[in-house]
């Protein structure tokens, strides 16, 4: 389960491998295995992950 700033969370996972996506704040949303960046807008403000 991943946590924005807003305090939503959700499990987010990859759409090319199904596994769990991670954060970074350098890096953003990625997939460790697969090497996938995710550009992801938050449901729950409407802000960027």
């Amino acid at each position: 389960m991943l946590k924005h700033s807003c305090g939503y969370t959700a499990p987010i996972h990859c759409k090319n491998c199904g596994r769990p996506l991670i954060y970074h704040e350098k890096n953003g949303l990625y997939c460790p295995y697969c090497g996938r960046h995710v550009n992801m807008i938050c449901p729950g403000c409407g802000k960027p992950w």
